[in-house]
């Protein structure tokens, strides 16, 4: 992902403080900043038109 491309929109989401210092701590180790995670999954969506992620009824519980 290039390091120029533009910053267009902000987007704000509200996490679970331990969801996200696992995620943040899981990308670290992989070398991945937070940003470039959520970019690269959203525009695996735009690319596939779909979800890139089987989504199942009982997913949530």
């Amino acid at each position: 992902m290039p390091d120029s491309y533009t910053h267009d929109t902000t987007i704000t989401v509200t996490l679970d403080s331990e969801l996200l210092n696992e995620v943040q701590s899981i990308l670290d180790e992989i070398g991945i900043g937070m940003e470039t995670a959520i970019v690269m999954y959203l525009e695996e969506i735009a690319r596939n038109k779909r979800n890139p992620f089987e989504v199942a009824a009982d997913a949530c519980l």
